[in-house]
């Protein structure tokens, strides 16, 4: 889905209800800064563009992890995936026990923990987070379960303005004015036209 449509929030949360979750994070690929591709009308630099993420190294590194997701409890890191995240310790919440996890509460992690534990103990997940997932088909064909989560262009905007910036491999960027606008939302229109028709949503 789109930037700040929520999915790390989503990444994370199952990350803590199912048992032996792990998440890679498809912005751990990026290309060097100076590899970014510039907006030809707009002279900006496009991080919204497939060409911005090094596909080759992001899918080998979903390889990578399948691989060792299947010999092991306790995997180490491998390539470049920083994200490779283990799952987070949950205990039972007490009373009054404050929201965490964005706007999901602590006990419906907890209840949703317990419920999914006993069945699926037995079972190892991965889920791999990122904003042009089905950019390359290549990504789609090693991903069991595809999800996609979207929002209005509206809460899209409100969030991705209330974001000081990202660190990058480089350094730091953070989006100058009218970024949004110009190249983070035409892109996602671009690269996900065929599924935003698919779910019957026109743009907006």
């Amino acid at each position: 889905g789109p930037s700040c449509s929520g999915k790390t929030t989503l990444g994370r949360a199952l990350t803590r209800i199912l048992p032996n979750c792990r998440i890679l994070n498809q912005d751990d690929y990026y290309k060097p800064d100076s590899e970014i591709p510039v907006d030809p009308e707009t002279g900006l630099d496009n991080w919204d563009t497939p060409a911005a993420v090094d596909f080759d190294q992001f899918i080998a590194a979903i390889d990578a992890a399948r691989a060792i997701n299947a010999s092991t409890d306790q995997p180490p890191t491998w390539g470049t995936a920083q994200s490779y995240i283990p799952t987070p310790p949950i205990e039972r919440p007490q009373q009054g026990a404050a929201v965490d996890d964005g706007a999901v509460d602590e006990r419906v992690l907890f209840e949703l923990r317990d419920a999914l534990h006993s069945s699926y103990q037995a079972e190892r997940f991965i889920v791999v987070d990122g904003f042009l997932l089905f950019a390359d088909p290549r990504v789609a064909e090693h991903l069991d379960v595809r999800v996609f989560v979207t929002a209005s262009k509206t809460t899209l905007q409100r969030r991705r303005d209330a974001r000081v910036g990202y660190t990058t491999v480089e350094g730091f960027w953070q989006d100058p004015p009218g970024y949004f606008d110009k190249i983070v939302w035409p892109n996602y229109v671009l690269h996900h036209h065929t599924l935003l028709e698919l779910i019957g949503i026109n743009g907006e």
